[in-house]
């Protein structure tokens, strides 16, 4: 279902909501993750997800999506305590963008 999603948006490019409870898939497919609070719902953060497209499964152990990936998991958590994320290279990306540095 994901590749057929994924397929669909490159020839269509039509804007897509799509809401899971599995990170994994959510930085996969998504541009922008919105992370929402328990009740009641709230945004707790907006992260841009810089990979090149079209993604490849390569990009699921890549570091800097494992970095994101625990960012996520940190904010779902409420610990304000959630890990910075370092300055890693993701495939296909020459650097990270400057919202990537959250503070401790």
């Amino acid at each position: 279902m994901q590749e057929l999603l994924l397929d669909l948006w490159a020839r269509l490019s039509p804007t897509v909501v799509f809401v899971t409870h599995d990170i994994d898939e959510a930085l996969f497919l998504a541009d922008r993750v919105l992370v929402l609070s328990a009740r009641p719902g709230r945004i707790v953060e907006a992260l841009d997800v810089p990979f090149e497209r079209p993604r490849r499964a390569a990009h699921l152990t890549d570091p800097a999506f494992v970095a994101l990936k625990r960012r996520c998991l940190a904010l779902l958590r409420h610990d304000a305590r959630a890990p910075a994320l370092e300055r890693l290279t993701p495939l296909g990306s020459p650097s990270l963008p400057p919202q990537w540095r959250f503070a401790t």
